[in-house]
């Protein structure tokens, strides 16, 4: 049986909120590991996770802001 176009868009947007979910558990855990190192200093690492945890925020936005654009395309060919 064929998917029709609907079905098709719904399973993308179920591949984008899977995304949108491992890039927000991305930053928690990231997170998580900046406040773990106030214990144990290391610069050079704090320097390396504040910019991952910078890009995989900003990744998380687009992601979301994409997700958001896509289900209003879903919602209008309904």
């Amino acid at each position: 049986m064929e998917k029709n176009k609907t079905d098709l868009m719904n399973d993308i947007k179920i591949k984008l909120q899977d995304v949108q979910n491992s890039q927000e558990s991305l930053v928690e855990k990231l997170a998580s590991i900046q406040i773990e190192l106030f214990e144990i200093p290391d610069k050079e690492l704090e320097k390396s996770l504040g910019d991952a945890h910078n890009n995989a925020s900003t990744n998380h936005d687009l992601i979301k802001a994409a997700l958001e654009n896509y289900e209003m395309k879903i919602n209008a060919s309904e």
